[in-house]
């Protein structure tokens, strides 16, 4: 295992076949460098950042590799949340167990964010009471609802409460979290971000027969699917568009069942079939 900064970059360098005398110039002298890599010496963010970009590396890939080519305990915990299927509240509890874990080592905020938000989730759940769960999560969006920006971590946060809040409330966070992350749009896989929330607020009016608004909202994510190859997703807004059309008495709803089905089966997506029919089932 790499214990140091020093010691990966190192690692990395080596690897590329890169000199010192190359990653260096124009940053630091090749001394300097060379006493970074030995870690005598720190040197400046901003300095590591430009050696970041001159071996090609991120700083989230260079955190990965420096620990052993695996995610830190807090980044797996991070990444276990956001994968999570928000109706599955053993997974909710493991991750609340983790989060008291992670809490008791040291203070952070969005491991304590986090918690919340999967209690909150259970409650809602097992209650059905969205003012129970909200009780959970105020302190979460009184907090992110004051930021003058909202950076892609605020913005994963939100799409994961909006199913907690009063269907007003939650129609003005989704709309304020796509338009935020419209300037993100340029920027690696945003689109991800956007489908997800996208999906999620579809769902959301469909529950509560905006069928109107649920298919202004699928018509904008299924070309931003397709363009992306997001095809489980894509089968997903295909079913709810024909729910809606079906509550709307308009053509074809039957064309969009069917082909969402057709999907997913093809992508051998069980679950998210037997997903879809419950859905079909309730709001057909």
């Amino acid at each position: 295992m790499l214990n140091n900064i020093g010691q990966t970059m190192r690692s990395i360098r080596k690897n590329k076949g890169y000199t010192q005398h190359y990653v260096s110039s124009g940053l630091l002298s090749q001394s300097a460098y060379s006493k970074f890599e030995l870690h005598r010496i720190d040197i400046l963010a901003s300095s590591f950042m430009a050696l970041l970009e001159k071996v090609d590396v991120s700083l989230d890939e260079f955190h990965y590799i420096m620990n052993d080519f695996q995610y830190t305990r807090r980044q797996k915990f991070i990444n276990d949340f956001f994968r999570t299927t928000f109706n599955h509240p053993n997974k909710l509890r493991q991750l609340i167990t983790e989060s008291e874990r992670l809490l008791s080592d040291s203070e952070d905020q969005l491991v304590s964010d986090i918690q919340c938000i999967c209690t909150a989730l259970i409650v809602l759940h097992e209650t059905g009471s969205i003012e129970q769960a909200c009780n959970h999560v105020d302190t979460v969006w009184e907090r992110l609802s004051k930021h003058e920006n909202w950076y892609l971590i605020d913005i994963r946060l939100i799409n994961s409460i909006l199913f907690i809040f009063p269907i007003e409330t939650a129609i003005h966070i989704a709309k304020n979290a796509l338009k935020r992350l419209n300037i993100y749009k340029n920027f690696q896989d945003t689109y991800k971000i956007e489908i997800n929330i996208r999906v999620n607020f579809s769902l959301l009016l469909i529950k509560y027969n905006k069928f109107k608004s649920a298919l202004v909202v699928l018509e904008e994510a299924i070309p931003l699917c397709k363009r992306h190859g997001a095809y489980r997703e894509m089968a997903i807004c295909y079913g709810r568009k024909g729910i809606c059309l079906k509550n709307l008495n308009m053509d074809s709803p039957e064309e969009y069942t069917e082909k969402a089905v057709t999907v997913l089966s093809i992508l051998e997506e069980k679950k998210l079939e037997e997903m879809l029919y419950t859905e079909i089932k309730n709001y057909y």
